[in-house]
């Protein structure tokens, strides 16, 4: 049971440290800007574009992983221990049911503008660089620098000597 008990409710843990689904909720509710669903995937694509301003950005849509799409032995096994893996993950549950009703709806707009993004398909430079402007962009805004003594001589050894 030990192998079990440490992947059952990993997104609770994952955002949380903890099975405990209010905590994760909690969490996403007041330090997340952006939230969507997996299953809803290209409506979170605008939705993610329109909420950061990032309209231009290219996003290919294709499997990385093959090997675990909709295998007719993952479906049964899925179907032979579903309540097994549902009582694993009850609080996962809880948290999806909430982000399902609760948070996806207010983030799920699909009034983005849609932007001809031939030039930047067929452009890796371009991508690349949109890419590496949405990350700068992403950690200037999160990053606060704070006025202590600490950042003071940071900053006087490396701009005034």
């Amino acid at each position: 049971m030990g192998k079990i008990d440490n992947s059952s409710n990993y997104q609770c843990k994952f955002l949380s440290g903890e099975a405990n689904a209010q905590k994760a909720i909690d969490i996403l509710e007041s330090k997340f800007d952006w939230v969507g669903l997996t299953e809803d995937y290209k409506a979170g694509i605008k939705s993610f574009k329109n909420h950061f301003d990032v309209k231009d950005l290219y996003v290919e849509e294709k499997v990385s992983n093959k090997s675990l799409t909709d295998t007719s032995e993952k479906q049964k096994i899925a179907e032979t221990y579903k309540d097994f893996i549902y009582s694993q993950n009850i609080e996962d549950w809880k948290l999806y049911e909430y982000v399902k009703n609760n948070i996806w709806p207010r983030f799920k707009d699909h009034s983005a503008e849609e932007v001809d993004v031939k030039s930047i398909k067929s452009n890796p430079i371009l991508r690349k660089y949109k890419l590496i402007e949405f990350q700068i962009d992403r950690q200037l805004s999160f990053n606060e620098t704070n006025i202590n003594s600490k950042n003071i001589k940071i900053f006087y050894n490396r701009w005034i000597k």
